[in-house]
């Protein structure tokens, strides 16, 4: 299910990398890192097919959903 997010979210319009890392000292703790062109396809990527199905699905998964940090790069 994250391979899938993953695969597909990387060959949308505005996708310059997209990733899910996990911790090296806590397995049960994981990291999406996206990164996209501008704001303006984030709306597309996540009114995707593949993102509103298997987000909600992840998130099923997990005790605890977690936070979203956004940065904007320097």
């Amino acid at each position: 299910m994250t391979r899938e997010l993953v695969e597909k979210s990387r060959k949308e319009n505005g996708c310059i990398d997209y990733s899910i890392n996990r911790s090296t000292v806590d397995d049960c703790v994981y990291a999406f890192i996206e990164i996209w062109e501008n704001e303006d396809v984030l709306a597309p990527h996540r009114n995707s097919e593949h993102f509103k199905r298997l987000v909600p699905q992840i998130n099923e998964l997990c005790e605890d959903v977690g936070t979203t940090h956004r940065y904007i790069q320097l």
